[in-house]
């Protein structure tokens, strides 16, 4: 299983059950993934202790009031095409003008501070609010984990892989900390790339995080996670993936196990998220490559 879904989020911020139309939550340890429609409703949030980042989706039309830190009150107008960055802690309300579909990626602390001391950014940083931000590399962040949600429950190497990137651009981006270069990195030792190289192969039925393949290693998520794309060329979660398929490939040519079978034996979520992940890398069907075997 890919993360914990609970049917949560506006439910229980106390949202008009008669205005939601749908409201999944999808939890890992450093992220948590909210996919919504709601129809009009005002929504007040406390001191939330997570760092949220909203996608507005559609025709959304959302009028949000905050409270500055000297305590000027503040309002903006969120539509499509905005990109809201929350800081932790930082109450606010909004007010929902119609129909709106939502993606919000809610943060951990923990996942920033640590990425900071990696960057050498320090650890008095802040996040800076921006409601109505227009970024392209969240744009499209938002709408790729949305297609992944749509066509099932994504990985935890997805997710994991997912929230890196977006913490990664705030702290650059929309922190009080100096933009700085990036180090250059080393590939794996030939020891480690044989420990993880094994240690994927004997379990890809596993449900496998990108802290799990970290420890293999003993490296932090940031560092593995950029230190496996200097050596493999792709990152964890396409490594894993390819070596699915290949499994794949070979059990759908030389054995009888039924494509059910085969898609728990390899980790995926669903037989059909076994069937769109297997078209979109070898260009045809399971049932359609096995018959042609």
């Amino acid at each position: 299983m890919s993360g914990i879904l609970n049917p949560s989020f506006f439910a229980a911020k106390g949202a008009p059950p008669q205005q939601i139309i749908y409201d999944r939550m999808l939890q890992q340890d450093s992220v948590h993934i909210v996919h919504a429609c709601v129809g009009e409703t005002v929504f007040q949030e406390a001191k939330n202790p997570l760092l949220k980042v909203a996608i507005p989706f559609g025709q959304a039309s959302i009028h949000a009031c905050w409270q500055t830190a000297t305590g000027r009150q503040k309002w903006q107008h969120v539509r499509a095409g905005h990109v809201s960055i929350m800081p932790a802690a930082m109450p606010y309300e909004t007010n929902w003008q119609c129909r709106a579909e939502i993606l919000i990626l809610c943060l951990q602390p923990q996942l920033l501070a640590t990425l900071a001391k990696e960057l050498a950014m320090g650890d008095r940083l802040e996040i800076i609010e921006h409601w109505t931000a227009h970024d392209l590399l969240i744009q499209q962040l938002g709408l790729d984990l949305r297609a992944e949600l749509q066509r099932g429950s994504p990985s935890l190497l997805y997710i994991d892989a997912c929230a890196i990137v977006l913490a990664t651009h705030l702290l650059r981006q929309y922190s009080t900390a100096q933009p700085l270069a990036l180090k250059p990195v080393e590939g794996m030792t030939h020891d480690r790339i044989a420990q993880i190289k094994d240690y994927i192969h004997e379990n890809l039925e596993s449900e496998l995080s990108l802290a799990e393949l970290a420890q293999v290693v003993n490296m932090n998520l940031y560092r593995f996670a950029r230190t496996f794309k200097q050596t493999f060329g792709i990152s964890p979660h396409q490594y894993v993936l390819k070596q699915r398929i290949e499994r794949a490939r070979f059990l759908l040519a030389h054995t009888d196990l039924t494509l059910q079978a085969i898609s728990y034996q390899l980790g995926f979520s669903s037989q059909s998220h076994f069937t769109t992940a297997f078209r979109r890398s070898v260009g045809v069907t399971p049932k359609a490559f096995r018959a042609a075997q």
